[in-house]
């Protein structure tokens, strides 16, 4: 299951993006998953929640699912799932535009009051 391996690299990103806030909290992880990301929602769910474990227990995972989406270079059509890899109309090669990643989009952070932290 390379979910889990996803998961880990996630984890590290969000490490790394909230060094600057220590002793924060992670309360939401904000991730878009494309269609042909090759990534299986389920099992990065499970992936998340399970290697979450000490290093952000409070996390929950918000997943956004983003279709494939084609464009095409010559004529500039828009093509959703199930067209061919030509354009319909020119017949020129379509590129992928969206649904072909896993990306990090938010952190939601509980931040800790540094004078509470300095009374302990």
């Amino acid at each position: 299951m390379h979910e889990a391996s996803l998961c880990d690299a996630l984890f590290d990103q969000v490490d790394a993006s909230i060094a600057v806030h220590p002793g924060a909290i992670v309360r939401e992880v904000h991730v878009a998953i494309g269609a042909l990301a090759g990534v299986d929602p389920e099992l990065f769910q499970i992936a998340f929640h399970t290697l979450r474990g000490d290093r952000h227990p409070a996390a929950i995972l918000t997943v956004t699912h983003v279709p494939a989406t084609w464009r095409c270079p010559t004529c500039d059509h828009v093509h959703q799932p199930n067209t061919p890899l030509t354009c319909p109309g020119c017949e020129s090669p379509l590129t992928l535009t969206a649904g072909g990643d896993l990306t990090l989009l938010r952190i939601e952070l509980e931040l800790q009051d540094p004078q509470e932290s300095s009374h302990v």
